[in-house]
């Protein structure tokens, strides 16, 4: 694996690799030009300078050419940050402060947060497009790059860097996760057992590339395997169900609320009465997803089950490569996240009592090396003997399945699998005049689409001055606030934002040292909504 990543060893060079479905656009990479080219990039990187030490940031939507940049840094000898496409220029600002790569490779509708990171960030000397740059002139195009002549890839070891993968500290403050190529290459060997891929394979590929599950589960190890990654621009599932369809997709990395806008999408279709099966609608050759970032609503596991198309559901974190268990087709059990990956321990630490559940903590080759410049945090998260604790709560029953069963951390976990510090969310809301005091939390989503997901509810106490102006008007206090926090909002990412907004009576309750009590804000709105 260690050799594929520096475009060494590339085993089944004439099969296609990468496929892209935009809308009238049908473009195929074949494992030889996906080396071919990113080689010539990386000639051109080690020209520029670029070696050991240093990082390279990409910012783009999947495509065949994040791929290309992702090679051709590796061989340059750079690690890479992969960034979220979905945070706003300010948040990705900081991150490249942080990280402070030294070039940034973005697709062309990321131009201008490209340009935004280089303009504030003064360690970013090159902006570079992966496609067709959107303004000419501005910035140049990875393909307009040529280097003088060929030159030599620098060794990689295993302890090196591979990725700095970066997620929301509890201030809004970014914590880069640095991830080796030691644990990439387990993550991948053991992954392959588990989920074995066959060079027949076609998975389609729908998260973003710095969800460390796509990029391990749903494209290191397919490559590796010679198999094919179809990547398409939409989320929708009738029109993925059209690209699964052409492209023949035999397996996908996805997240549970894909999943369930799926099953909706499939009911309907049934109940029209088109007389195919379950396979069929799926585009023929499908075999099963791989579901991870989120806990999975029983109802949509059982259903595809009963379809014949399992979901095999798997457990793990940023921090941990990500994988630490996953169920597969030899063994599976209902509900569970599966059995942890050869190699992996795990164990729960905790209350005891007749459930058995405690803190899942987890140790092996799977562990992140630790925080990028903060090894302050890496200690509170990895013990002196290598045990990390992962927050979340758990037991393990007699034939070694994983449950995951709750959160010992505040962290809210979107249907999406995307991660939400509510602190973060907090800290750029509470800025607001209109407001005494805010808690966000986790709610359960109990109609539409995200029914039976979590969503991020903000729990506000209005300032005296606003509460006098709109004295005896709750429905206008309320819109004035929900106006206030969409403005303030706008700060964040999107996902980031509070859906729903509750005005809470009097106080937050506070401990003895003045923090906000978040579990009694969360059973009071338990009460509220049920009200």
């Amino acid at each position: 694996m260690l050799s594929l990543l520096q475009l060494r060893d590339w085993p089944r060079r004439e099969r296609v690799a990468l496929s892209l479905i935009d809308g009238r656009v049908r473009r195929e990479v074949t494992h030889e030009a996906l080396r071919s080219r990113a080689l010539a990039l990386s000639d051109y990187l080690i020209e520029q300078g670029i070696g050991y030490e240093d990082r390279v940031a990409i910012l783009s939507e999947p495509r065949p050419e994040w791929v290309v940049a992702l090679f051709a840094a590796a061989r340059a000898g750079a690690a890479v940050i992969p960034l979220d496409p979905k945070l706003t220029a300010e948040e990705l600002c900081e991150v490249a402060r942080d990280g402070g790569p030294r070039v940034a490779f973005v697709s062309s509708r990321c131009v201008d947060a490209g340009l935004r990171m280089k303009a504030v960030v003064p360690g970013i000397e090159k902006v570079i497009v992966l496609d067709q740059p959107r303004q000419a002139g501005t910035v140049s195009c990875m393909d307009e790059l040529k280097a003088e002549r060929p030159h030599r890839g620098r060794e990689r070891k295993p302890e090196e860097a591979a990725l700095i993968v970066y997620t929301s500290g509890t201030t809004g403050t970014p914590k880069g996760v640095i991830i080796t190529f030691a644990n990439l290459v387990f993550e991948i060997e053991s992954l392959l057992k588990r989920l074995p891929v066959e060079e027949t394979d076609v998975f389609y590929s729908m998260l973003p590339l710095n969800h460390l599950l796509e990029f391990t589960g749903g494209l290191c190890s397919v490559l590796y395997a010679g198999a094919e990654v179809c990547y398409g621009p939409s989320l929708l599932p009738h029109e993925i169900l059209k690209i699964m369809a052409e492209k023949r997709v035999t397996k996908m990395v996805t997240v549970p609320l894909f999943l369930k806008l799926l099953k909706r999408e499939l009911e309907r279709a049934e109940k029209k009465g088109e007389g195919r099966t379950m396979r069929d609608r799926l585009g023929g050759g499908f075999l099963y997803f791989i579901s991870g970032g989120a806990a999975l609503d029983p109802e949509v596991e059982d259903f595809f089950f009963r379809s014949g198309i399992p979901v095999y559901q798997g457990y793990g974190l940023t921090e941990c490569s990500p994988v630490v268990a996953s169920n597969s087709p030899q063994a599976c059990r209902f509900a569970s996240v599966g059995r942890p990956l050869d190699g992996i321990e795990v164990r729960i630490q905790g209350t005891g009592g007749e459930t058995r559940e405690g803190e899942i903590q987890t140790r092996g080759p799977h562990v992140m090396r630790g925080y990028y410049r903060r090894d302050d945090l890496t200690r509170e998260l990895v013990d002196p003997e290598g045990w990390l604790r992962t927050g979340d709560l758990g037991r393990l029953d007699g034939d070694g399945y994983l449950f995951v069963t709750g959160r010992l951390k505040d962290l809210i976990v979107l249907g999406n699998g995307k991660k939400v510090q509510p602190e973060e969310v907090e800290a750029a809301l509470a800025q607001s005049a209109l407001l005494k005091e805010i808690c966000v939390v986790g709610v359960k989503a109990t109609s539409g689409l995200l029914a039976g997901t979590e969503e991020i509810c903000a729990v506000v106490v209005a300032s005296e001055e606003t509460g006098a102006r709109y004295g005896g008007q709750p429905e206008l206090l309320q819109e004035a606030i929900r106006v206030e926090i969409e403005r303030l909002g706008a700060s964040i990412a999107a996902y980031k934002r509070p859906s729903r907004l509750v005005l809470y009576p009097g106080a937050l309750p506070r401990s003895v040292s003045n923090k906000v009590k978040r579990q009694l804000v969360s059973r009071w709105l338990d009460q509220h909504v049920a009200d």
